[in-house]
């Protein structure tokens, strides 16, 4: 049985749950954990607190178990069902046979406790809280000693940062250590749980961040103390005075991490007028008019033009190719002064994004028009930077001339894109061979395929597509093959949010994507559900950039709304305010998938930017 597994039966059925050694550090005076001790949690399932993002926090007892004694910790915490991570208890244990405990507890909402407890080798615990009411203390493990003293290590989610908890002066200090965004912080913590899976840990997390400390830096540590020191005692007495709800029957709980939750997806597509807008293309005139929020308004400059994927096109190739255009016309600002006008060496093929984007899984040099599963947007986006940003210049097999004789007639042109589609499939199969020699003559073929569209198709490629040992192959060398792939600027990773261990709500998508914007990237939502579909299930998910963010008010309403860069092309940005939405609707429009246990979450790297 594997961890996963063990943790949730033992959760359900014993209600004990072994936190995996994957959280266990030793000091650097031990080589091996004494596999005899074990970090055991004892949750009661009728207590607990219900995080914003639904995510419950069981409160739990926490012990040591020794060879032959049991060390229980002073009291009990609300600890997160996740186990991966995310809110997970940490354990240091050092060669005189002290504990170090790092606990995260939730308050209320998205708000932690952050509690050190040092259990002695007797049993005497000393806790210590190292911050009050924020939302870090995620990831956490102990690291290399700092100043000989124990060193804790963990993410602060709200501002995107590494932070360190070391003893200085006679005191926790909480600091931040270094920006860093989701997906790299879960790649330095899995990094340290298989590290810390080895016989020896010499790998272990082992740098120091050592700062100057002159008299400047001297002074600034002792401001930031007293006012750390009175805002703790403020966050106290409001929480003495507010205290979170804590339930004792599940079924009574709300949220979108609770069993058996039923939803449903609605339009995430709602306009919103402001003074001064053009109503003129409005499909549905607006009942109320708003006032822009002064200075809440950001838009990124210089975007590149809206394109249409018509009924051929894939919304993922397209909504990618418009952060790589403005990725390239932010590096080559001063040969492309003009994104949407971008000289011909400079200028993306959409269509020719669909190589990364429409590959057949496990299997490269495929194209699947139609693809039902693909790889990840977050993973298209690294693979990509890691193998030298190559992409296909939009002059080569326009993607314009392979639709315009489709989008133009309406229906009768989605029966003319079938037939095109089911014509190359059938002269597949009836033509391919081992070797081109054995091809025979194929010119009707390829003149055929020229009255569908105007890509020039010839003779030669045709035949070489057709040695190829699957279609995806072949629709590959018929496409790309005769297409020159320029070197695009390089040194770019996917910041993605959320990770695959987070279990969050949509206003923490809505407050990711802000925090994007006012980074000042163009920002990537890869899977909002656009078929209004009744039920859990989602039929029909859509990839689109956001590029711009305000705070619109009427009265006593106030709203968050987005700009949308849609790749529905210009006449849909029209009759939707020029792609500004409601916030709220089109995040809350995020397709959920289903977990292992039933229940249903926002889907991992639902929000991607290009960093940096």
């Amino acid at each position: 049985m594997d961890r996963r597994k063990f943790v949730k039966n033992s959760l359900l059925g014993t209600g004990t749950i072994l936190l995996s050694n994957a959280v266990w550090a030793v000091d650097g005076n031990n080589h091996l954990p004494n596999i005899r001790n074990r970090f055991l949690s004892v949750p009661n399932l009728k207590r607990f607190k219900v995080s914003d993002s639904g995510t419950r926090f069981f409160e739990t007892e926490l012990s040591i178990v020794k060879i032959k004694s049991k060390l229980k910790l002073h009291r009990k915490y609300f600890i997160s069902e996740n186990m991966e991570g995310y809110g997970t208890p940490t354990l240091l244990e050092n060669s005189k046979g002290d504990g170090f405990i790092f606990v995260p507890e939730l308050y209320k909402g998205n708000r932690h406790n952050g509690f050190i407890v040092k259990m002695s080798a007797d049993g005497l615990c000393e806790e210590t809280k190292i911050f009050t009411h924020e939302n870090q203390g995620f990831y956490a493990f102990w690291g290399k000693q700092y100043q000989l003293h124990p060193t804790l290590y963990h993410y602060n989610i709200e501002t995107l940062h590494l932070m360190r908890a070391h003893w200085e002066n006679g005191r926790w200090v909480n600091n931040k250590v270094m920006p860093l965004y989701p997906n790299e912080m879960l790649s330095l913590y899995k990094q340290q749980l298989k590290q810390l899976s080895e016989p020896e840990l010499q790998q272990q997390f082992g740098y120091d961040f050592d700062i100057h400390k002159d008299g400047f830096y001297q002074f600034l540590s002792l401001k930031r103390d007293w006012e750390q020191d009175l805002s703790t005692k403020e966050k106290e007495g409001y929480e003495r005075e507010n205290p979170a709800t804590i339930y004792t029957d599940p079924v009574k709980v709300s949220g979108t991490h609770v069993e058996g939750k039923n939803f449903s997806y609605t339009n995430p597509f709602i306009p919103v007028y402001c003074k001064g807008d053009d109503l003129s293309h409005a499909i549905i005139k607006p009942s109320l008019i708003y006032e822009e929020v002064m200075g809440s308004k950001i838009e990124i400059a210089n975007m590149p033009a809206y394109k249409t994927q018509d009924d051929i096109g894939d919304c993922k190739a397209f909504s990618l190719a418009t952060l790589l255009q403005h990725y390239t016309c932010q590096k080559w600002k001063s040969d492309i002064p003009d994104c949407k006008n971008p000289p011909a060496d400079s200028a993306i093929s959409y269509f020719g994004l669909m190589v990364y984007t429409n590959r057949s899984v496990n299997e490269d040099y495929t194209f699947q028009p139609n693809q039902k599963k693909g790889v990840g947007m977050d993973e298209i986006i690294n693979n990509l930077s890691n193998s030298g940003v190559q992409l296909i210049l939009e002059n080569c097999k326009p993607f314009e001339n392979l639709v315009r004789s489709f989008s133009s007639i309406g229906a009768a042109g989605l029966v003319k894109r079938d037939e095109f589609f089911n014509y190359l499939k059938s002269a597949f199969e009836r033509l391919k061979s081992n070797n081109e020699i054995n091809v025979k003559d194929c010119r009707q073929e390829v003149a055929t395929l020229n009255t569908y569209v105007d890509l020039k198709f010839n003779e030669a490629t045709f035949k070489k597509a057709l040695t190829k040992s699957n279609f995806d192959q072949f629709l590959y060398v018929l496409f790309f093959s005769e297409c020159r792939r320029e070197v695009f600027p390089p040194g770019f990773s996917a910041a993605a949010y959320p990770l695959d261990s987070m279990n969050v709500d949509f206003t923490g998508v809505k407050n990711q994507v802000i925090k994007g914007l006012k980074y000042g990237k163009p920002v990537l939502c890869t899977s909002i559900c656009v078929s209004q579909s009744q039920g859990n299930e989602c039929e029909m998910g859509h990839s689109l950039v956001i590029s711009g963010y305000k705070k619109v008010k009427n009265a006593d309403i106030t709203k968050d709304v987005f700009k949308i860069h849609n790749s529905w092309g210009e006449e849909w940005q029209k009759k939707n305010n020029d792609g500004w939405v409601d916030a709220d609707a089109l995040a809350q429009n995020n397709i959920k998938v289903k977990t292992e246990d039933g229940k249903y979450r926002i889907g991992s790297a639902s929000v991607i930017w290009l960093d940096p």
